[in-house]
């Protein structure tokens, strides 16, 4: 289940409301999730890769005019530490998949990635957009000249999974911020979505207590005689 969740934290020594939300950047190993967070927190690029099991962060910052603050985790791509991927997804509200565009394996298992988010939130295909889980699909390394996968295979892959799609750059810092912007803007899309879909559910069962109610009374006056 998904609520609006938001706190208050101190900004410049001010106290600001901001909205969180619980990011969780996936993807195969090597194909720059760690340098892609990098970029967006710290505005680093990491020149050396090291295998990463997992790491977290967070950033406090303004998206399309309102607070936020984005609680990152960075997951390991490795397959030994697969394990742990049901729990992060499990406790993510939002996610980036993110393939190495010179890495053809690395695309192949986006859709691996899809589907295990989408079994472990239950999402329903009837739902359609609307009712789907966040998530941006990020073609990292998109400076790269040898490139293994095309942009319309990307844009192909993010129809099927019914969320945009972003070429990016961690290296050169290429639509990075953006990225993080259009997933903030999808978290809100499927918060409203749910909270509507509650309200709907809310007001379907109490119209159902209500006609059973009225039935009942019926029921009992209907059975009622007069000596």
């Amino acid at each position: 289940m998904v609520t609006s969740a938001s706190a208050t934290y101190s900004s410049f020594g001010r106290s600001v409301a901001a909205d969180e939300f619980k990011v969780v950047v996936l993807g195969s190993a090597g194909v720059g999730k760690s340098a892609f967070t990098s970029q967006f927190m710290k505005q680093q690029f990491i020149e050396v890769y090291e295998p990463t099991i997992e790491d977290s962060f967070k950033k406090f910052c303004m998206m399309d005019g309102e607070n936020c603050m984005l609680d990152v985790l960075d997951t390991a791509g490795k397959k030994e530490y697969v394990g742990l991927r049901d729990k992060h997804i499990a406790n993510g509200e939002v996610f980036l998949i993110i393939y190495d565009t010179t890495n053809r394996t690395s695309f192949e298992e986006a859709s691996a990635l899809y589907g295990q988010i989408n079994r472990i939130k239950q999402t329903r295909p009837s739902d359609g957009y609307l009712g789907s889980v966040p998530i941006v699909l990020i073609a990292n390394k998109c400076d790269a000249s040898d490139s293994a996968v095309t942009s319309d295979e990307g844009l192909g892959l993010a129809r099927e999974f019914q969320c945009p799609f972003v070429e990016a750059s961690a290296r050169l810092d290429v639509n990075v911020q953006d990225a993080f912007t259009l997933l903030v803007r999808e978290a809100k899309r499927y918060r409203k979505y749910v909270q509507e879909r509650s309200a709907r559910v809310a007001a379907e069962a109490t119209k159902e207590k209500e006609r059973r109610a009225l039935h009942s009374r019926a029921s009992n006056a209907g059975s009622c005689c007069v000596m």
